[in-house]
């Protein structure tokens, strides 16, 4: 699975790239929604874990812009900052998941594990 993790936060995003590799993925990291957007143009990925609060604006903006260039591309929502208007508006945005930071890496392998089934089947 190809995955782009879109952080901030460069420590944590290294750490879940390295997780990711580890499972036998192949995994990037952007700390702008501006990156994000050029490598999402640039390559198709299968997953994007997508911080809401980028360096250049609120990833919740971004959702849309990703969902224009790759409608079919899974993304999780991932926040330190969160409220029942933010969940509310990322989910309306036909997100896979959304994630309360501190990121649980036993999750990692949850999500590309369901996001492989979803392939499979087509959906």
């Amino acid at each position: 699975m190809n995955i782009l993790i879109a952080d901030h936060d460069l420590t944590l995003a290294e750490r879940v790239a390295h997780e990711f590799k580890r499972m036998g993925h192949r995994a990037e990291n952007c700390a702008t929604c501006k990156k994000t957007l050029t490598r999402i143009k640039e390559q198709e990925f299968d997953l994007v874990l997508l911080d809401l609060l980028l360096s250049d604006g609120q990833g919740d903006k971004c959702i849309a812009q990703i969902k224009a260039i790759r409608p079919r591309v899974q993304i999780v929502a991932m926040t330190e900052h969160n409220s029942r208007e933010l969940e509310l508006k990322v989910r309306s945005q036909g997100i896979l998941f959304y994630m309360i930071k501190p990121l649980e890496i036993n999750y990692l392998k949850v999500l590309t594990d369901h996001i492989s089934q979803i392939k499979v089947n087509g959906e």
